[in-house]
């Protein structure tokens, strides 16, 4: 390898991430590459991102298609005479006549299938045998791919009366799981009240005259949050490690179903849009990310979330807490009661964050907000006015 070839590091594509996935290599290994090109295709389970080469030269790849390697590490070489090798070099075999027991290809010495950290997690996730594949890697190597394809091969035929089939998970979904796993570690607690929509969907009605596009329920719910969210910045917060890191910047996610999941896009300084404009960013934020082409900053640093599931006809429901959010807003349908129409909003929040007096009082004022949302077009000084004037 010449000295001064330059190294491609995994890179840290979003807060969160702290590993990546290649997706696939644009280029085949020993091509020649110049500065701006793309290089790699890397799955940070949100987003699937393009890597630019920020050097020219020739490309060697140390990290196959399907493997994972930690935010920093060296994925590739890209320099002057680099090899045309698409993995590290497997050690080569010494050649001896006719041995008596050859050694297995893509197993260690003590006679373990040798497998990627990837390809092992998805084994046992698929229930799949490490010993029974053949690795497609260098050196026999068990990658991601050949765990996935045995999945796809092995379904057993199933007894009469018990059909069933096992389905992988998305790389989303995944991802998901774990964030539930952390979310259940949180001492939760819930809050729920009602607003009466009248006045909001009339607002919603005469926006749409003038506005395109128009923004929906959800919009008018996130503007008011937002508006919220300064008044009470415990809200707006995180738990950190014994402390409370209370974010500068209001950015509002909000929780979206797309073919492969759940995802959170986010609006970035969501308490600085008017409701008109922030329409215009959610429906662009939203139907990338169901088209599977969200970046890394559109699903980034969101510090409170919003789900609406009232358009499914969900009276009220309580939704899990994003970490390391503090709160998370569940939306449910507008229906008629008793000859008015009203929402139900259930506030979660992460106790060792916010307590219930203020989770409370966050919430009076969401729903003060609903009710009285011609105040959301009102431009509201950030600092100074009092809590008790405001509608």
């Amino acid at each position: 390898m010449n000295e001064i070839a330059a190294e491609v590091r995994m890179p840290r594509l979003s807060e969160a991430m702290t590993e990546g996935t290649i997706v696939r290599w644009l280029h085949s290994a020993g091509a020649e590459i110049a500065v701006g090109d793309e290089l790699a295709e890397i799955d940070t389970d949100k987003a699937v991102v393009g890597l630019e080469a920020e050097s020219a030269g020739v490309l060697e790849i140390l990290l196959a298609e399907g493997e994972s390697a930690p935010v920093g590490a060296v994925i590739a070489r890209v320099g002057a005479g680099a090899p045309p090798t698409g993995s590290p070099p497997a050690t080569p075999i010494a050649a001896t006549p006719a041995p008596a027991a050859p050694p297995r290809t893509g197993f260690s010495p003590s006679g373990q299938p040798i497998a990627s950290p990837l390809a092992r997690r998805r084994a046992r996730e698929l229930g799949v045998d490490l010993t029974s594949l053949a690795g497609s890697g260098p050196g026999g190597r068990i990658v991601r791919a050949d765990v996935e394809a045995a999945a796809h091969r092995e379904k057993p035929a199933l007894p009469a009366g018990d059909a069933a089939e096992r389905v992988p998970l998305t790389r989303i979904q995944q991802a998901t799981v774990r964030r539930l796993a952390q979310a259940a570690a949180i001492p939760a607690f819930a809050l729920t009240a009602e607003a009466e929509t009248s006045e909001l969907t009339a607002l919603r009605s005469a926006l749409a005259a003038v506005a395109d596009p128009a923004p929906t329920v959800t919009d008018l719910v996130v503007a008011a949050v937002a508006r919220a969210l300064r008044d009470f910045p415990r809200l707006n917060a995180s738990a950190d490690d014994g402390a409370v890191r209370q974010h500068r910047r209001v950015n509002v996610g909000i929780a979206t179903e797309t073919p492969e999941g759940l995802v959170v896009p986010v609006v970035a300084d969501t308490d600085t849009l008017a409701p008109a404009t922030l329409a215009g960013v959610t429906k662009g934020l939203i139907a990338r990310a169901r088209a599977g082409a969200a970046t890394p900053d559109d699903l980034a640093g969101a510090t409170f979330t919003v789900s609406n599931l009232g358009m499914f006809g969900v009276v009220a429901f309580q939704a899990v807490i994003v970490p390391p959010q503090a709160a998370i807003l569940a939306v449910g349908a507008i229906r008629v009661v008793s000859g008015t129409t009203v929402m139900t909003l259930t506030l979660t929040c992460d106790h060792r964050v916010v307590d219930g007096a203020e989770a409370a009082r966050f919430l009076t004022r969401v729903v003060a907000l609903l009710e009285q949302p011609i105040a959301l077009m009102v431009p509201e000084p950030s600092q100074g006015d009092s809590r008790a004037t405001r509608p």
